[in-house]
């Protein structure tokens, strides 16, 4: 793991432990506002966590690091990897040159 990626991890840990503090301060003071806060502050880091998951190739499984590319396989659009469409764009080059010969 990269040096920048622990930084923001340890980042996000610190936000969600001050979040945490919060929480904890305000359910002794208010305690129907501090529970209204722990549940907004839970479900935020649940829509988070879903929007930054690693994206994964539909046709092989690796994870997608940088570029994905989408494709109509079978009705259905998908989206693959570098080399996943590198594959697909070979087989349909291949193809087309098949049916001019």
């Amino acid at each position: 793991m990269s040096k920048k990626k622990n930084r923001q991890n340890l980042g996000c840990l610190f936000l969600i432990l001050i979040s945490l503090a919060l929480c904890v301060q305000l359910i002794r003071n208010n305690p129907l506002v501090g529970i209204l806060v722990l549940f907004l502050v839970l479900l935020l880091a649940v829509v988070v966590a879903l929007l930054f998951r690693s994206r994964r190739c539909e046709l092989c499984g690796n994870v997608i690091e940088r570029k994905s590319h989408l494709w109509t396989i079978e009705g259905a659009k998908k989206t693959v990897c570098p080399y996943c469409n590198q594959s697909l764009a070979r087989k349909r080059s291949s193809a087309a040159t098949r049916r001019f010969k």
